[in-house]
């Protein structure tokens, strides 16, 4: 039997924004600088609004997807976007997660000294499980830099009216 996951975004027409991810879906505002909301993540109302979902590969949607609470939310295409810097922090852990699901190869680099914290000699292997997951064969200590491409889905949020406040986007989808 399939497992369902899902993604959210509420647009708040006001000072903040916020967004969850879950199990390989990862919904968010378009904050980059030379993107489609030009750097902006304030939105006042009347505001068109572009989000970005990155999904990984073995992920597919539910049917009608996606919902929105308000105004038309429609795709606009695709896009990559290059993470040249992602630092995760393992702190006596064997687990840890990329912001994205990376749809290139990974490239691992420890920054420092990754200490084993399992009495257990040697250094640690690195597992990417489902295009974001990490799995170490060990606990350690340490910093581990990533650098990776993550595949999007753009979408715009407009024609809500002046008088709503708050908006949800929903995705769902089921892992094969």
């Amino acid at each position: 039997m399939a497992k369902k996951v899902s993604a959210s975004l509420t647009v708040n027409f006001s000072d903040s924004t916020s967004g969850s991810d879950s199990g390989g879906l990862v919904l968010e505002v378009d904050d980059r600088d030379d993107g489609l909301n030009k750097g902006n993540t304030s939105f006042k109302p009347g505001d068109t609004v572009h989000t970005l979902l990155y999904k990984a590969s073995d992920i597919t949607l539910l049917s009608g997807m996606p919902i929105n609470t308000a105004g038309s939310y429609v795709p606009e295409g695709t896009g990559t976007r290059v993470v040249t810097e992602e630092y995760i922090t393992f702190t006596d852990s064997n687990s840890g997660s990329l912001q994205y699901p990376a749809t290139t190869a990974v490239s691992f680099s420890w920054v420092g000294n990754a200490i084993r914290t399992d009495d257990v000699s040697g250094g640690v292997t690195i597992n990417l499980k489902r295009q974001q997951n990490i799995e170490l064969s060990g606990t350690v200590v340490g910093v581990l830099k990533a650098s990776y491409s993550a595949g999007y889905t753009a979408y715009k949020l407009y024609s809500v009216p002046n008088e709503i406040n708050q908006v949800l986007l929903f995705f769902a989808g089921e892992i094969a």
